[in-house]
């Protein structure tokens, strides 16, 4: 199964599409009630918040995400690659 595997060498090895560009926004954000509810959040707590868009080679975008972190838990590390 596709899905058993990773979903990106599938975009890759079997639809043959190449990938671009990745664009991230990253915010400190008040929580809202499902942070509160899913990250045990206090309304005055930060939330750190990671918006993700993926793009192809062409610039067709192909995939959203969007982090939550209550302020205590993870951490991002940005490094340049080149």
């Amino acid at each position: 199964m596709i899905l058993h595997k990773s979903i990106y060498g599938y975009i890759k090895e079997h639809l043959h599409l190449n990938f671009g560009k990745a664009n991230r926004i990253i915010t400190a954000e008040k929580p809202d009630a499902y942070d509160i509810k899913y990250l045990d959040c206090s309304k005055d707590d930060p939330v750190l918040c990671v918006r993700q868009i993926k793009f192809l080679d062409d610039n067709t975008p192909f995939e959203y995400s969007e982090t939550r972190n209550k302020y205590n838990y993870g951490s991002l590390m940005i490094y340049d690659s080149k």
